[in-house]
């Protein structure tokens, strides 16, 4: 219902067709309820299709089994229409928990979004590059006490890489609970400029 109604307010203001809807995990009702992922995307999908066809995204988050049904795969998920990049960094890739493997994955997520942002750069791409990722890059209440942004550095360090060849990249995450640690930056929507 959050989300029609957000479709309500935009349609009032002459939105009534976007070019795709970019989810970022968490896709059940309750934490306690990971089993109903699939249906939380399928609900999603029939409300968000009448304003952008098909063209969603869906990025697993810490409460979504990896093999739910409509999950985006890790890496390159650019749409055919070519209107702007989309790399997906999955909640297998970069956990919301830190343990010895963590490093590893993200440094292995880090590697294939370098390699994916050298290809657009080399290509001359202007349009908005999304990344998604569940996980915030920067520290908030969960992430200090979870350690879920300790390796965010790895995926810095090549963001404003490729930001300093010119390219236009937009880090979009949903796994916040910063209970006010991050206010000064703008809590729940966090924008840190270059550099």
């Amino acid at each position: 219902s959050r989300v029609e109604n957000l479709l309500e307010i935009l349609s009032l203001h002459g939105l009534t067709r976007a070019d795709g809807a970019l989810l970022v995990g968490d896709y059940t009702p309750s934490a306690r309820e990971s089993n109903t992922s699939s249906e939380g995307i399928a609900a999603l999908k029939e409300v968000f299709r009448p304003v952008v066809g098909e063209n969603m995204i869906f990025t697993q988050g810490n409460h979504d089994p990896a093999d739910t049904a409509g999950l985006a795969k890790d890496g390159n998920n650019d749409p055919v229409s070519g209107k702007y990049g989309v790399f997906v960094i999955n909640e297998d890739q970069r956990m919301e928990y830190n343990d010895d493997s963590c490093y590893e994955d993200t440094l292995e997520a880090a590697n294939a979004l370098k390699a994916y942002l050298d290809d657009k750069a080399a290509k001359g791409f202007k349009k908005p590059i999304f990344v998604l990722n569940h996980i915030g890059l920067h520290w908030g209440n969960r992430t200090i006490k979870q350690g879920a942004a300790f390796h965010g550095y790895l995926l810095m360090d090549v963001l404003n890489e490729a930001g300093a060849k010119g390219l236009n990249i937009i880090y979009l995450y949903g796994h916040n609970h910063s209970g006010g640690y991050d206010d000064a930056m703008g809590g729940g929507a966090v924008y840190l400029k270059k550099g």
